[in-house]
């Protein structure tokens, strides 16, 4: 009887353990250990709120003690009796969810926990780390020791790999070590890295670590590092042999595998590329194009799209003004992209033509008929400009014969829980014609006539004809003022007519060398200028010109290569931009590729790449921010369709919000950010991810704000295709 209740009470104590899955060095004095509390298992489809978690968490007091640890070694004598942690520190986060409830989560939980040792562990040597009864799945865990092999979280690299042109190649030393703070770098000062051949283990490539910056302080200027930790670089921009690298620090460890490669950036730009395909709304998804299928959705041909009168220029409450001004006539619109979370497709999606046809247009080299697997690869074109033509043609559907265009199609409600967009039940409807959805329409399809040449003239005079919709309809306005700088910056440069070439001036904000492109709650003529300043018709106003040029290369200057330089990590964008909606996941580098277009210069490439090189792990997470690459992605994505795929993982190629300082307070399903510890504003805040699918606030993307920038910069950065239109 004894012997049975002793084990019950083991079993108990068991059950109330976490699971230990790792030991890695963080230094040789600092050994991170991760505990998983569990697993979750998500929602299915036509319920979508009957997600479970299993957990099992861990005693964070006991695993905060040192006393609970014990290191161990048989082949380093300073090892030889058990030695305790001289500190032990502690950062804990949610690291998965399963919606349980229609507006309730259930997360599990991630434990880092670090522990400070009196004396370094050396290399060549195997240290067991007993931790009993913290862990279900074992009372401890074996770190053997080889700085060549044994992967170190402190080392960030670029996953997928650098081109051997790039200007800059870095990677990065930093760490985080919760209520420990920043981990200590500066005895790695007289230490050598190496660049290693991933096969031989060959030293290729060697220096020394250098400090780059401080942990920062509480000023703003520090604080933008988003790093809360130390960071040394390592710089192997020298490095030009091809070949498949770690990098290894002596004493610390080696990152994940890297290339280099000339065309490194290919597989990326392809795979976010691909990523528009699975957005596209009423059409099926099917093989060969695919393996997450999924049947048609949304077509006027199954479900109705019902006319209204609500204009989306106006900025009306469109779930509840879209139902009460329709006017009961059916419309045969159908085509266009989802976002993340919605069925609804706006007028700012055509921001996606734009981006992938400035790409095209700068650099169609790079491109070609039948890179993507969609279902237009093949037909002469290449499939880059395909994919914008999507998006136009389907607000082209949306154009009257009197030019006017309407703003998009909306239901009536954010996704009813458990249904995707093939069972939606919502209803459908489209917008009124408005002017500048009308004027940002002439924009793209005259930029898409350009660039198709002579298989673009109906595009052509689909722009014409939104521009006279837009003069007969107040495009003078001044809240249009951008909006009609950028459709007749777009139609000037297309067809030279000096009536464009003078609306532009007419609407033109930026009027000096030094104005900036976009002024907060004011005006943004970014792609006016850029369009303008990238033309090449021959009766161009030269001095006009060159002056927008100029400010074109203040801006980028100020808004990224200034931020690249000031930043630890190298990555560059607006040093007020709140880290929300992708500005730790997105390269949102535009600025810089039009002032390398225009210049050639490397000071705009170099940034280029490295704020690349962080997007793509060379950050605190390790984390490549593109679903399906690299040796660590996102695996919860508000992505609801393959949610219900049936494929254990989400579809390649999406870009989410990531990182967020703080969730939505209308959404009762909060975010992570109540889960953490220490408390929330002791967090590097690019470590504040915490993959929670139904947490619009870091889970979600759209295909405009975080897809199509992202697109545009891995595009622009692959290699040239020989022989290729």
């Amino acid at each position: 009887m004894k012997s049975c209740l002793a084990c019950l009470l083991l079993m108990a104590a068991v059950a109330a353990a976490s699971e230990l899955r790792e030991v890695s060095p963080v230094t040789d004095r600092v050994l991170m250990l991760t505990f998983v509390d569990g697993r979750a298992f998500q929602p299915t489809l036509g319920n979508g709120a009957n997600g479970r978690v299993e957990t099992t968490p861990l005693d964070v007091d006991k695993a905060s003690s040192p006393q609970a640890y014990a290191v161990t070694s048989a082949d380093d004598p300073a090892f030889a009796a058990a030695v305790t942690p001289a500190r032990v520190g502690r950062k804990s986060k949610a690291i998965d969810a399963a919606r349980v409830e229609k507006y309730k989560a259930a997360v599990v939980m991630g434990h880092w926990i670090y522990l400070e040792l009196p004396i370094s562990i050396r290399a060549g040597c195997s240290y067991t780390i007993a931790a009993p009864g913290l862990a279900t799945n074992a009372p401890k865990i074996t770190l053997a020791f080889d700085v060549r092999k044994t992967r170190s979280e402190s080392i960030h690299v670029n996953q997928l790999g650098y081109a051997p042109a790039a200007p800059s190649k870095f990677a990065y030393l930093s760490a985080w070590m919760g209520d420990l703070g920043s981990a200590n770098f500066d005895h790695y000062a007289a230490r050598s890295f190496h660049v290693l051949d991933a096969a031989t283990g060959q030293s290729v490539f060697a220096g020394r670590p250098v400090l780059r910056r401080r942990a920062p302080g509480q000023d703003d200027t520090s604080r933008a590092d988003h790093a809360g930790a130390d960071v040394w670089e390592m710089d192997f921009s020298a490095l030009r042999q091809p070949g498949r690298y770690v990098l290894s620090v002596e004493g610390l460890g080696c990152s994940f595998p890297f290339d280099v490669d000339d065309d490194v950036y290919r597989p990326v730009f392809v795979t976010v590329a691909r990523a528009l395909y699975h957005q596209r709304c009423g059409v099926e998804l099917k093989k060969p194009f695919t393996k997450w299928v999924r049947p048609r959705c949304h077509h006027s041909d199954d479900k109705p799209v019902i006319q209204s009168r609500c204009n989306i220029e106006d900025g009306r409450n469109a779930f509840k003004d879209l139902p009460a001004m329709a006017t009961g006539e059916r419309k045969d619109f159908w085509g266009g992209y989802h976002d993340a979370g919605d069925w609804d497709r706006h007028f700012g999606h055509l921001r996606v033509a734009d981006c992938l046809l400035l790409v095209y247009e700068l650099a169609p080299g790079k491109f070609s008929d039948g890179e993507l697997n969609i279902p237009e690869s093949g037909n002469g074109v290449a499939d880059i400009v395909d994919e914008a033509r999507w998006v136009v043609d389907f607000f082209q559907r949306m154009q009257d014969a009197d030019g006017g265009v309407r703003g998009g199609i909306e239901s009536t409600r954010h996704p009813v829980t458990g249904e995707a967009s093939w069972t939606d039940s919502l209803p459908l409807y489209a917008y009124a014609k408005d002017t500048t959805s009308t004027l940002l329409f002439a924009a793209t399809a005259s930029r898409l006539a350009r660039c198709l040449g002579a298989g673009g003239a109906a595009y052509l005079d689909a722009a014409r004809r939104a521009w006279g919709y837009a003069l007969a309809h107040g495009a003078g306005d001044e809240s249009r003022q951008d909006a009609r700088a950028y459709a007749a910056a777009e139609l000037f440069k297309t067809t030279g007519e000096a009536a464009f070439q003078a609306a532009f001036r007419a609407a033109l904000r930026v009027t000096t060398e030094k104005t900036p492109l976009t002024k907060w709650k004011d005006y943004d003529q970014t792609w006016p200028v850029w369009t303008y300043v990238t033309t090449n018709q021959p009766s161009v106003d030269k001095a006009l010109q060159q002056r927008l040029r100029a400010a074109a290369l203040n801006w980028a200057d100020k808004v990224c290569v200034s931020t690249a330089e000031r930043r630890p990590c190298r990555y560059g964008y607006d040093w007020f931009r709140p880290v929300r909606f992708g500005a730790a996941t997105t390269p949102d580098t535009l600025p810089l590729i039009i002032a390398h277009h225009l210049t050639g210069d490397a000071r705009y490439l170099a940034p280029q790449y490295t704020t690349c090189d962080y997007m793509l792990g060379g950050n605190p997470l390790n984390m490549t921010w593109v679903t399906g690459l690299g040796a660590r992605s996102p695996r919860r994505v508000m992505q609801i369709d393959s949610w219900y795929s049936g494929q254990p993982d989400p579809v390649p190629g999406i870009v989410p919000y990531g990182p967020v300082t703080r969730s939505n307070e209308k959404w009762t399903l909060r975010g992570g950010l109540d889960t953490v510890y220490p408390r929330l504003k002791q967090w590097p805040e690019h470590e504040l991810w915490f993959e929670m699918a139904f947490d619009p606030s870091q889970a979600e993307f759209t295909v405009h704000g975080t897809l199509a920038p992202a697109i545009a910069a891995y595009g622009y950065l692959c290699a040239e295709r020989a022989g290729k239109p």
